[in-house]
């Protein structure tokens, strides 16, 4: 599909990313200032991929997220004051053939923090976990003149990461005691891993969380009257200076944040699209036994298949659907729209793409971009089955 006006592509990558409501933030903010851009999603298995990803496809910048906001660094041509301090990158801008790194998590915290409106000066914080984001927190809570203490399931890392950042490193079997003592808690670990679900809180107690949605830790911290910040104001407030950087204009933030509460349901359809009849013959062998799913393949008839998918549809609501598409039959025009307007979408993107002339125009739509080059299609099969999994763990 050719475009008369060239599109800007932006994305946040990371590895699971199915469940970023990213897409949905920027999206919105892009459409309310009238910028003709879209922002989509890197699922990535290395930094390099990512790097590759946006070289190759236009991309202009990408917020970057876990697991790779400390390994992207290398991979920059340029950075700021905080990425250099910090030692972890959240986004990175293709500038002049140059990659300029910047951190703007500490913007997300900071500001998440100061809008409880305490006074913190002279008291101590705790953080627990030890990745990028944790990094941000260490720089930001520095800054606010806090005593901070580390805390983690791996002691190992726990110690590295108290060596390189000034915290005070506590052994996990301690963590009461470090919360007895920290005015603010902040999680940078998955909900999953519950590490703070067995805690006691006290009142007027802070703590900011990186998931979106954990109602368990919620109900735990006011309970006690102290103040639970969830991840989608930590995004939205390193979100708000990631698009001046990217567009180059003030951010809306009100839309933003009213994006933010729009609830992010599972999809109905999942399409994968792939420029190999093989890989997709792969994939759906593999995932055949995937209970959540029911595939339809779309290597006859595009049009065809499209009714037949929507015939499906209306029998059945308690499935996902997967669509199997060759990347050739994008060039329909119907498909092309039901892909972009009824679907989320993964783009299985290979090298070999680049040289159909409308593959480049796909980012438009797609939801997740997938590099799929060197990886096998039990690899590539696993990978879709966990994102997919990933997002109905996020409901």
């Amino acid at each position: 599909m050719q475009h008369s006006e060239k599109v800007e592509i932006f994305a946040v990558a990371g590895n699971p990313i199915s469940h970023s409501l990213s897409p949905q933030m920027m999206n919105e903010a892009m459409g309310a200032t009238k910028i003709n851009g879209y922002y989509t999603r890197i699922s990535a298995g290395t930094p390099e991929e990512i790097i590759h990803v946006m070289k190759n496809l236009r991309i202009k910048g990408c917020n970057i997220t876990a697991p790779f906001k400390e390994n992207i660094v290398r991979y920059l041509d340029l950075y700021d004051s905080r990425v250099q301090q910090t030692g972890c990158s959240n986004l990175i801008l293709l500038k002049d053939d140059q990659f300029v790194g910047y951190n703007t998590d500490v913007n997300g915290i900071f500001q998440s923090l100061d809008e409880i409106e305490i006074d913190f000066l002279g008291q101590s914080a705790l953080i627990v976990g030890y990745g990028g984001a944790a990094r941000a927190a260490a720089y930001t809570l520095k800054m606010m003149h806090m005593q901070t203490y580390v805390t983690g399931k791996n002691p190992i890392k726990v110690e590295e990461f108290a060596q390189k950042t000034g915290c005070i490193p506590v052994d996990f079997e301690n963590i009461q005691q470090a919360i007895d003592n920290a005015a603010i808690i902040i999680s940078t670990i998955p909900k999953e891993a519950v590490l703070l679900h067995k805690a006691t809180f006290f009142e007027q107690q802070v703590v900011l969380d990186c998931s979106y949605n954990n109602p368990t830790l919620e109900q735990k911290v006011t309970s006690r009257n102290g103040y639970y910040i969830d991840g989608k104001r930590w995004l939205l407030y390193q979100g708000a200076p990631s698009f001046k950087i990217f567009t180059d204009k003030d951010a809306p933030a009100e839309t933003m944040f009213n994006a933010l509460k729009k609830k992010a349901e599972t999809p109905s359809v999942i399409s994968v699209i792939s420029s190999s009849e093989n890989i997709l013959g792969t994939i759906s062998a593999h995932l055949i036994d995937f209970k959540e799913c029911a595939f339809i393949d779309f290597a006859e008839d595009a049009k065809s298949s499209v009714r037949k998918l929507r015939k499906r549809l209306k029998k059945t609501e308690s499935l996902i659907h997967v669509a199997l598409i060759l990347l050739d039959e994008m060039q329909y025009k119907d498909l092309y729209e039901f892909v972009s307007e009824e679907t989320f979408s993964f783009w299985l993107f290979n090298d070999a793409d680049l040289k159909k002339k409308f593959a480049p125009d796909i980012a438009e739509i797609i939801d997740v971009i997938f590099p799929t080059d060197g990886k096998t299609g039990a690899h590539i099969a696993n990978h879709i089955r966990m994102e997919i999994k990933n997002m109905i763990a996020h409901e």
